[in-house]
């Protein structure tokens, strides 16, 4: 390490020392969608959308189930033990590290929930809720948001810059 605290390296072209970028700082140019790897994850998310699925990794897309799901499990990205939202890809290769960056959160819920499901039967309740989550999902997917989290008859969609694009914040307020 330098005497900054930054990992140097030699540069092959020039024989000098350059500066190494740290995972954070890998994290952030993702998060943030700048730089050449996250022009080619937003362009993986949006690729591997075209693939009909109802299960999908929240961080790539990739499809867990549907036509395609046997070669995309072939080929690693299959449910992760460690968290079956996410495909085993993006956890085991993601790199260490993380980073702060804006990102805009839209919450959702079924309004008049109470009500609504005090005239439902209990077998038609989990119907009901099954519908508003999948046309939720398909709504933050069609705008490159990830979904954050299902909770009772909340939805929570996150734009980070490096999925959604620069736009982000346009694309949480008008979907």
């Amino acid at each position: 390490r330098a005497a900054g605290g930054s990992l140097l390296q030699p540069s092959r072209s020039m024989g000098t020392m350059t500066r190494a970028a740290s995972s954070d700082e890998q994290w952030e140019r993702i998060l943030r969608g700048e730089g050449a790897l996250a022009v080619a994850v937003r362009l993986n998310r949006r690729l591997f959308g075209l693939f009909p699925s109802p299960w999908r990794c929240k961080s790539c897309n990739a499809p867990f189930r549907g036509p395609a799901s046997g070669t995309f499990r072939w080929i690693g990205y299959s449910p992760s033990a460690k968290n079956p939202a996410v495909c085993a890809r993006c956890i085991e290769r993601a790199p260490t590290g993380g980073a702060v960056v804006p990102v805009s959160v839209v919450m959702a819920d079924v309004r008049g929930y109470t009500q609504m499901t005090e005239g439902l039967s209990a077998a038609q309740v989990p119907g009901a809720m099954n519908r508003f989550y999948e046309a939720s999902s398909r709504a933050l997917s069609a705008t490159e948001a990830l979904l954050g989290q299902i909770e009772g008859d909340l939805v929570m969609g996150v734009f980070v810059p490096g999925l959604a694009g620069r736009h982000f914040r346009r694309k949480a307020v008008e979907g």
